[in-house]
């Protein structure tokens, strides 16, 4: 009798406890896509709470769209430099790859946001002396004419 009553206990036991967890079932969902855009769905989804704090808002159990776009930075800029050799123990070169384009400056910064060097890059490579550092991580940001930052290159010295 003993028995029973406990294989009863644990079947209600275990009965309650899946009933908890299936609160938040998902029946079907799929994605859709035309000239507009696409999104992406799910049905049967009826539970989520909304989380709030200091840097945004997140809806939790509802899904979240993601995005990338450019933000008035073209992917050209990105696209017209290469630094090297990277790992480096005494220089660093900026090369264009265009020889045709505007006007760009470099920082020269350390890990703590000290700016160690500044220039211009007007020739088709410009090289920055890093042999007075200390071995460390440096960051190399580049910056157009309109004073925007394009891109920020992470430089290890040996």
């Amino acid at each position: 009798m003993k028995r029973i009553k406990y294989r009863l206990l644990l079947f209600f036991l275990a009965v309650a406890i899946s009933a908890y967890t299936q609160e938040n079932t998902v029946s079907s969902g799929g994605e859709a896509n035309g000239s507009g855009g696409s999104f992406s769905y799910s049905i049967g989804q009826v539970f989520y709470s909304i989380n709030t704090g200091n840097t945004g808002v997140t809806s939790q159990g509802v899904q979240q769209a993601y995005e990338i776009y450019p933000v008035g930075i073209s992917e050209l800029d990105i696209n017209m430099f290469t630094l090297y050799p990277n790992p480096t123990t005494d220089k660093i070169i900026i090369k264009k790859n265009d020889a045709k384009t505007q006007l760009y400056s470099y920082l020269l910064e350390d890990i703590n946001g000290s700016i160690l060097a500044k220039g211009s890059i007007q020739d088709i490579e410009t090289q920055i002396d890093l042999s007075l550092f200390a071995s460390s991580v440096y960051t190399i940001q580049l910056i157009n004419a309109q004073n925007l930052s394009i891109i920020n290159y992470k430089i290890i010295k040996k």
